[in-house]
Parts: structure tokens; C-alpha cells; sequence
């Protein structure tokens, strides 16, 4: 949920097509509420097509504390199904949670055509790659993926670790005194480019001890959470499954303030089987619940 510079948007099949550059994929069965002062997108949610059957309330106060996060704004919303009747009511639902004054424009699409619920035009034909936005995308380097699975890969992708190789870096680690340790750790999770390998294994060893986690905690920020969220990631990898919880955990908070928005929900889902009282996971589900913006973290 992070403020996105300004974006040229021309059309309602710009505004459709908008939600692919914030989440770097193609929402399908999806309902996706943005809001924006002018042409700066402040928050964005994107939240199941079924969402009002199966999780009201918690998605409504997530919708609502972000929003009151930020003030005035106005509210867009964008409903993505196969089924167009199950996203106009998914479309409907989400606005009369926001309050249907504040809604600038709803709009429903198959992926093919798109209709809207503010003034009951269309159907429109509608293709995401041909848009302002995709283009914008594009000329910016941004990956768009084609479905959350794929996007999120990085997050969740696991290779368990030779046996041998973990007891190798344990050893090493157990060598060090706890400077040397606190050094190593700062120069693998802040490496340029992202660690590899033997490194991505040692960060995530390293990353069992508590005071350790704390010191990523105490370091990471809006302005270097991209250097922590590869490294991190690179861990996640080939973390030893007893240190999964807390590398998965930190990943979390480093897609957050890199405004990773799936990312961070993915590593929040896995944090559920892994560890549900880690505390780093819980401070970060707390904070995704809430709606809080990655910059509140910097002014902390």
C-alpha cells in the first residue's frame, strides 16, 4: 500500500489495466479497491471475487483502516471475473463499505469486454495489453506476471538444503564471535547484487538467532527494503526449514516497505502454517490489518 508516482491514465481501460502495474500481475476473480488524491494511487487492495462470503469482516476493516490512513481520496473499483454477475456484486459490496458517495468509478470485466456500474454503459472491448498503463509498465522496466502464483514464486519457492551444507555453515558460524557474526550478516543482507548459493544459506542460519533478527528489524527502511527484499528472498530459498519462520517473516516486512503488496500477503498466508505467534509475523499481519503505509515504519 504504497503511494505510486503519478500515472497518465486516459480511459477506463487505462483505470482496468492500472492494477497489473500495481501488483505486477493480471488480477483474475479478483475485486481490487484503489484509492487516489488526483492521479497518485495511495492504497491498493485486491481482495477475492468471493471475498464478501468468505471473509466480510476481516476484509472490510482492512479496507476501511487504510483508508482512514490517508484521509480524503476517492475510491476505485475494479472487478475482475469470468462470471461478470459474481464481480458486480463483489463490486457492489466493496462500495457500500467505503460509502458510495466516495466511489469515482466501478467497473466489471470478463478480460475481454468491461461494463460500468457507475453509469450502466457498455459492454466495451477490453484488452490490458493494449493500454497506457501496460506501455507505462514497459518503458518503466516492470515485470507484470501473468497470475498472483507466478508473482508471488519468489516469496514461496523452497529447495530444501543438503543435510551436509547446513552443518558445514553451522560450524563456521559457531566459530565466530558475536561482532564477526553481526558483520557477516549485515554485508549478506544488504549485498549488491543479492546473494547466492553458500551466502543465501548462511544468511538464512544466521537469521535463527533472535538478536540478529532484530538487527535486520532495526536497519531495514522504505529506502533500502529492495536490497534486504533480494537477499532475503535468496534465503527464503534455501532456508533450513527451522529458520523458515523468521527468514519467511523478515521477507515480509521487507516486501511490505519495498511496497511488494502480494508479496508481503503471501509470506502473511505462509506465516499461518509456519509459525502463527512469531512475533515478527504477527507484528506484520497486525500492520497489514490495519492498513498501515510503509512510511509510517520510517517515521518511527
Amino acid at each position: 500500500m504504497t503511494a505510486i508516482p503519478v500515472l497518465r491514465s486516459n480511459s477506463r481501460a487505462d483505470l482496468l489495466a492500472l492494477p497489473s502495474y500495481l501488483f505486477t500481475f493480471h488480477p483474475t476473480e479478483s475485486v481490487v479497491v484503489i484509492a487516489m488524491k488526483g492521479n497518485v494511487v495511495n492504497f491498493s487492495a485486491r481482495l477475492d471475487a468471493d471475498w464478501f462470503l468468505t471473509h466480510f469482516d476481516q476484509a472490510a476493516d482492512q479496507v476501511l483502516n487504510a483508508a482512514a490512513n490517508i484521509g480524503e481520496c476517492d475510491f476505485f473499483i475494479l472487478g475482475y471475473s469470468q462470471d461478470p454477475e459474481l464481480a458486480s456484486i463483489s463490486v457492489t459490496e466493496a462500495a457500500d463499505i467505503v460509502g458510495r458517495s466516495r466511489v469515482a468509478e466501478a467497473l466489471v470485466t470478463d478480460g475481454t469486454r468491461y461494463w460500468s456500474l457507475i453509469d450502466g454503459e457498455g459492454p466495451f472491448p477490453f484488452d490490458p495489453d493494449c493500454s497506457t498503463i501496460t506501455a507505462q509498465a514497459v518503458y518503466s522496466g516492470v515485470n507484470i506476471s501473468a497470475s498472483r502464483e507466478e508473482a508471488i514464486a519468489p516469496v514461496t519457492e523452497w529447495e530444501p538444503p543438503d543435510p551436509t551444507d547446513v552443518a558445514a555453515v553451522m560450524d563456521r558460524l559457531t566459530s565466530l564471535a558475536p561482532e564477526e557474526s553481526l558483520d557477516l550478516l549485515r554485508s549478506l543482507a544488504e549485498a549488491e547484487p543479492a546473494v547466492t548459493g553458500r551466502d543465501a544459506l548462511t544468511l538464512a542460519c544466521l537469521l535463527q538467532d533472535e538478536d540478529h533478527a532484530g538487527a535486520i528489524i532495526a536497519r531495514i527502511n522504505t529506502s533500502n527494503a529492495e536490497c534486504f527484499w533480494g537477499n532475503l528472498a535468496a534465503a527464503r530459498r534455501v532456508a533450513p526449514h527451522l529458520m523458515e519462520p523468521t527468514v519467511v517473516a523478515l521477507l515480509g516486512v521487507a516486501s511490505w516497505l519495498a511496497g511488494r503488496g502480494a508479496q508481503a500477503t503471501a509470506c502473511i498466508e505462509q506465516m499461518a502454517s509456519l509459525d502463527p505467534r512469531h512475533p515478527i509475523g504477527a507484528m506484520l499481519a497486525d500492520v497489514h490489518q490495519k492498513g498501515i503505509p510503509p512510511q509510517k515504519w520510517d517515521e518511527d
